[in-house]
């Protein structure tokens, strides 16, 4: 496994801590949480030049500002659904374009 597959898995597991902190109502506990995930892959997208990380630390830092209000319903969900797809993502065998790459 390459090191950014593993840093986006321990990202994943973050988001997913904020969000189930959320639910619990400790919604400064879940925004912190997600400000240092965005810090953690801000700082690893840089070190590795990763464009990936650098976008999965944004959608973290917006989903920190919209823990709240009328919209948190529609945020959780669109959560749920990167963190899916991210993990669907890790476990799926690679396209044959990356198998070329290698060859």
């Amino acid at each position: 496994m390459k090191r950014i597959q593993i840093i986006e898995l321990k990202a994943i597991e973050q988001n997913d801590l904020a969000v189930r902190l959320r639910d619990q109502g400790k919604i400064d506990e879940a925004r912190q949480t997600l400000i240092m995930n965005s810090n953690f892959l801000k700082s690893n997208a840089a070190r590795f030049k990763s464009k990936k990380l650098g976008a999965y630390a944004a959608e973290n830092f917006y989903d920190a500002e919209n823990l709240e209000g009328d919209d948190w319903i529609k945020q959780r969900k669109s959560m749920r659904e990167n963190q899916f797809q991210r993990t669907q993502q890790q476990i799926e065998p690679p396209e044959q374009e990356e198998l070329d790459e290698k060859k």
